[in-house]
């Protein structure tokens, strides 16, 4: 059994290595931030790693993730 947010288990439950158990989910009130000093956002490194982030969290098919999660294993 595994405890962890959504977004961490994601691959697992896409590929069917873990199943939600059950239709449960809480909240958790808390996000993830990019954060960098301001003077240094437009960096190359720094914007194409900020861009990386934002596609690969707009590729996140949450729809698909849900289903999946829900189906019985082996199914």
């Amino acid at each position: 059994m595994l405890l962890t947010h959504d977004v961490l288990a994601y691959d697992e439950v896409r590929t069917g290595r873990l199943v939600t158990p059950f239709e449960l989910t809480l909240p958790s009130g808390r996000a993830y931030y990019f954060v960098c000093p301001q003077k240094r956002q437009n960096r190359p490194h720094v914007r194409a790693f900020r861009d990386w982030i934002k596609q690969e969290v707009a590729a996140l098919d949450w729809e698909d993730w849900v289903s999946r999660s829900r189906r019985p294993r082996g199914a």
